[in-house]
């Protein structure tokens, strides 16, 4: 049996599943305008070069700091800590775009003003707690571009330097509270309120988004589950107790699943886990423990069980959504037929050591 993957590492920058998820989702939607954003500038700079004093080393640190951001904005997703690399890649271009300034001999120029880029990147992306050290270190970065390329402000006009650290304090302030309310009304949508998990729309977003690959290297296992005779919950002690056990169920899934392995509430009493590289037999593994968990748990004081259906794509194809999902459900009712409390495969899925 192929092992699963390695438990996901975070960081002091994205400390769970859900603020990764939340840096990425945000970075997704910026890396596109980047594109473009990084050919405007090159191209409004471009001038400058031919005006500025160091020329060669000017060019060297402006062709590094774009070079640097524009690759790690595209590969950053394909490491393990995706979001340090973003961070680091947003300051790395704050140093180099200070070191060249000061080089130059435009800091008196207020060139330094280009500092409100990584700004706004780093506010428009991370928690508010990056955002800080964020600033604290382009805060730094502004005095030793005036220290180094301008000292007769610091000297003779600091106030200048006040202004714009001001403005660029300013300017992350104002991105970070619209994310802040964009993040608020991402979760409205897309979290379940009952049980505090992701809904069907976040794990629709999110198999797009491994969809998109062209090709999945590590293929991708998908696990959907139902309670056993909820209904019965309902009618027998009202709907305030399956209410219960719908949290109660939810909470089990986030103790007992690793943490990229995310768990989403379909509806109802239906909930699916995404595991982007596990095979067939980690999924299966993962569905059993799932079950075992179950029955051992009170739900809400109630004893209960679940069924599972599980579909992976194999290395080396690409994610089919559509069909993960349609050969997960068919699974799914095939265990319920079979008895409920127990695990079926896709109907192209045959595990090596299938535990009924």
């Amino acid at each position: 049996m192929t092992a699963g993957p390695s438990a996901p590492r975070y960081s002091w920058i994205a400390r769970d599943a859900a603020e990764r998820a939340r840096t990425m989702a945000l970075h997704a939607r910026f890396e596109r305008v980047n594109r473009y954003v990084l050919v405007l500038v090159a191209v409004c700079l471009a001038p400058a070069v031919f005006v500025a004093d160091h020329v060669v080393a000017v060019f060297g640190l402006a062709t590094a700091g774009f070079v640097q951001y524009g690759a790690i904005q595209v590969y950053a997703t394909s490491r393990r800590r995706p979001e340090v690399w973003l961070f680091w890649s947003l300051l790395g271009s704050a140093a180099c775009i200070c070191a060249a300034v000061a080089l130059s001999g435009l800091a008196e120029y207020g060139a330094l003003g280009l500092m409100l880029w990584p700004a706004s990147g780093l506010a428009s992306r991370f928690p508010t707690r990056v955002v800080v050290v964020g600033m604290t270190i382009i805060t730094l970065l502004l005095i030793a571009g005036f220290a180094f390329g301008a000292p007769e402000i610091l000297r003779d006009t600091p106030v200048v330097l006040s202004g714009f650290i001001a403005v660029n304090v300013a300017v992350a302030v104002n991105v970070s509270v619209l994310r802040l309310s964009d993040v608020a009304h991402h979760s409205a949508a897309t979290f379940d309120a009952l049980t505090g998990l992701p809904n069907r729309v976040a794990l629709r977003t999110r198999a797009d988004a491994l969809e998109a690959r062209q090709q999945d290297t590590a293929g991708t296992a998908l696990i959907v589950l139902d309670i056993d005779h909820f209904k019965r919950i309902n009618d027998e002690y009202g709907h305030q107790a399956g209410d219960d056990v719908l949290t109660a169920f939810g909470a089990l899934l986030r103790d007992e699943v690793r943490g990229d392995d995310l768990a989403y509430r379909l509806g109802g009493e239906e909930f699916a886990v995404l595991v982007p590289g596990l095979d067939l037999e980690g999924a299966t593994d993962l569905a059993q423990r799932l079950l075992h968990a179950t029955r051992r748990a009170h739900l809400a004081g109630h004893q209960l069980t679940v069924s599972a259906g599980v579909a992976v794509t194999r290395p080396g194809e690409p994610t089919s959504w559509k069909r993960l999902f349609a050969q997960a459900d068919a699974a799914l009712y095939r265990a319920k037929e079979d008895g409920r409390d127990r695990v079926r495969w896709g109907a192209a899925d045959v595990p090596a050591t299938a535990v009924a």
